[in-house]
């Protein structure tokens, strides 16, 4: 199976009610499943270090990245500071 096959079948098989992105959810946590961890996840289907059921255990899997929603599709912030600085760039005029 090729990668783009494999990422689709993830896409497929993740779809989310909540979110436009497929979302790998646990405990109501989803975690969003964008092009980078769709390559990622894909590569380690194909070399055998995860399945469509398990992710890979690297870091940006973490559950604890994941945006909690409630039951209702509420939703909820993060609980945890998973948003970058955002740090301007200032250019002065001449």
């Amino acid at each position: 199976q090729s990668r783009a096959e494999t990422i689709a079948a993830l896409c497929e098989k993740y779809k989310c009610d909540v979110h436009k992105t497929p979302c790998f959810i646990q405990e109501n946590r989803h975690l969003q499943l964008n092009p980078a961890r769709l390559q990622l996840w894909a590569r380690e289907i194909i070399n055998k270090n995860a399945t469509y059921d398990v992710p890979p255990t690297f870091p940006t899997f973490s559950a604890a990245l994941g945006t909690l929603v409630s039951k209702n599709n509420d939703v909820q912030i993060p609980t945890t500071g998973s948003t970058a600085p955002v740090n301007p760039i200032l250019r002065s005029k001449i």
